[in-house]
């Protein structure tokens, strides 16, 4: 949703690194994670990412539907917002990146089961922000 409201507010030129940083910005809130639940590549952790993945194009398409001008621009923004997400496949298998993986963990500094309940916050505050963009 970030990358959404990037595409609307930001000037075109600036919406792919103003979405990129705006992940890192949402990394450093309080956020789900480190769950015993939902060890990475289990059965519920699938199920989370397939989740995760409707609801991502489910607000790319409402993006598209409610900034039609700006479709392009969406799909940038949200490329880009979370780009850094799918870095993460890459982790230990390119050696050059390591600094990389070692900042996105460092500013991850509150990832916690209960955080579930940030990221509600967090949605419902960019719904309102998206709605009154549009």
């Amino acid at each position: 949703m970030a990358g959404v409201i990037v595409a609307a507010a930001v000037p075109a030129p600036f919406v792919p690194i103003v979405a990129l940083l705006s992940h890192f910005v949402m990394d450093a809130l309080p956020h789900f994670g480190n769950s015993e639940t939902f060890k990475p590549y289990n059965r519920p952790f699938k199920w989370l990412l397939f989740f995760d993945a409707i609801v991502c194009f489910l607000v790319l398409a409402g993006g598209i539907w409610l900034f039609p001008d700006k479709w392009w621009f969406v799909i940038i923004g949200t490329f880009f917002a979370t780009l850094p997400d799918f870095l993460w496949l890459l982790q230990g298998k390119v050696s050059w990146m390591k600094k990389y993986f070692t900042f996105a963990k460092r500013i991850q500094w509150s990832e916690t089961p209960d955080g579930w309940t940030y990221e509600i916050a967090y949605f419902v505050l960019m719904f309102m922000a998206v709605i009154y963009l549009a």
